[in-house]
């Protein structure tokens, strides 16, 4: 006998908890009367979610686990901000997420109401960090430019040119541009950043040899645009 009162409750309905029931009235002649009831559960597939480690700023799918395949009804991802609150999150949030460990959970409420959920631990590495300096060459010269040594791997990029290489690197520049270096730390996490490299043309200096009596007055004459340049004259003795 479950019980003798008039109102019965099952909680919760489970896989014990379901099946007949018979509810018998007797009165005080001791007359009686049974009837049965079946309690029966509505299909609710069982789900776990795995946890899993992502880079900052790396697109991560919010697949839905193989024991959902072909089940009726809908499904909600969301992230946990507090001990009791939850916001629900797209797809394209999770790759806007900062470092750090984030509470996801995921709801399913099938076609017939009912709701099962799990939850899962989606740890975001931080991206690296590192500055690569702007670049200014003389037309014909070379120039180094040096990222932090603390990486991995570098994957440099120069226009005409790509480099798996360390740290630093020097080339000759034909023309102004833009250098490129991605760099992998040891979670494998990825950043890139882009410097501009600007070449100077040299400036343009043209002198006549000249031959001259002893004692008389040579000038030479160079244009030029004191904003921008500056001249400096040496001497057969060294002065300038």
């Amino acid at each position: 006998i479950l019980s003798e009162d008039e109102e019965m409750v099952i909680n919760p309905v489970n896989k014990e908890s379901v099946g007949f029931y018979r509810v018998t009235a007797y009165d005080d002649y001791g007359c009686f009367v049974s009837n049965y009831i079946e309690v029966r559960m509505h299909p609710v597939p069982a789900f776990t979610l795995d946890n899993d480690t992502i880079c900052e700023g790396e697109t991560y799918s919010l697949a839905l686990p193989e024991a959902l395949d072909g089940a009726g009804g809908t499904a909600l991802w969301e992230r946990r901000i507090d001990d009791a609150t939850y916001s629900p999150i797209q797809q394209a949030d999770v790759s806007a997420l900062e470092a750090g460990s984030h509470t996801l959970r995921l709801s399913f409420t099938t076609d017939d109401g009912c709701i099962e959920s799990a939850e899962m631990t989606l740890t975001v590495l931080p991206a690296p960090e590192f500055n690569l300096p702007a670049g200014d060459v003389c037309e014909g010269d070379d120039i180094t430019i040096i990222a932090e040594d603390s990486f991995s791997n570098y994957s440099w990029s120069m226009p005409g040119n790509a480099l798996e290489g360390p740290n630093e690197i020097s080339f000759t520049p034909k023309a102004n541009g833009k250098v490129t270096l991605a760099v992998t730390d040891e979670n494998g996490c990825t950043a890139t950043k882009s410097t501009e490299v600007s070449m100077h043309t040299l400036p343009t200096v043209t002198l006549s040899d000249q031959t001259a009596c002893p004692d008389e007055i040579i000038t030479f004459s160079v244009p030029y645009d004191p904003a921008t340049h500056t001249i400096i004259w040496t001497l057969p003795s060294g002065r300038t």
